[in-house]
């Protein structure tokens, strides 16, 4: 009993983040919402919140679900306050390289961070020797290189393929895996320098 109070309070950042990611939804605040336009006026902290709306309340669901598997595979990861200070962090890179395309003009949603945290988490696993973890990194990086690079992967769920960010998802990936060759040699510093 006292193990598993112990879990649901360690997974305190989880939970806060999925009321605030709910919080947004339900108020929309569209000043929030990356919108290139407006960037080009000045207001540069969309570069920050962009992700936080989205279309729809099953479009939220399913970035919260998302999270929760991302969650539960890598959250060892981002134990103590790496995970308040990694989100932002594939926010803004997701949405920075979307800056490289000019076609898209808005975006919402959680996805483009979403698949940094994937990226960040299974280079992380591949680099502690789990098993795992290189597969995922591979098959991520194939998937978001051929979407980026050829056309988008068809998605039962998704009508409308043009929906689709993939570029948000393809600079989450690098973003996430530059992360994760930081905190690598970070700590590879920190153990040879004993």
């Amino acid at each position: 009993m006292q193990k598993t109070l112990k879990w649901w309070v360690a997974q305190w950042q989880y939970f806060l983040f999925i009321g605030l990611l709910l919080a947004i939804w339900q108020l929309q605040p569209m000043w929030m919402a990356y919108d290139r336009e407006a960037m080009l006026q000045g207001q540069w902290w969309r570069l920050l919140t962009g992700q936080f709306l989205h279309l729809s309340f099953a479009h939220a669901l399913g970035n919260i679900l998302g999270l929760g598997v991302v969650w539960l595979l890598f959250a060892d990861h981002w134990r103590g306050w790496r995970f308040v200070w990694l989100v932002p962090i594939c926010v803004l890179g997701s949405n920075a390289g979307m800056l490289f395309h000019p076609q898209i003009e808005n975006y919402v949603g959680f996805s483009g961070a979403l698949y940094g945290l994937i990226a960040f988490g299974a280079l992380m696993d591949w680099f502690h020797r789990i098993p795992y973890g290189g597969f995922i990194t591979l098959g991520l990086t194939a998937k978001v290189s051929y979407e980026y690079f050829l056309q988008p992967i068809e998605f039962l769920a998704l009508n409308d393929l043009s929906l689709l960010a993939v570029e948000a998802h393809f600079y989450g990936v690098l973003t996430g895996f530059c992360m994760a060759f930081i905190i690598y040699l970070l700590n590879s510093g920190k153990s040879s320098g004993k």
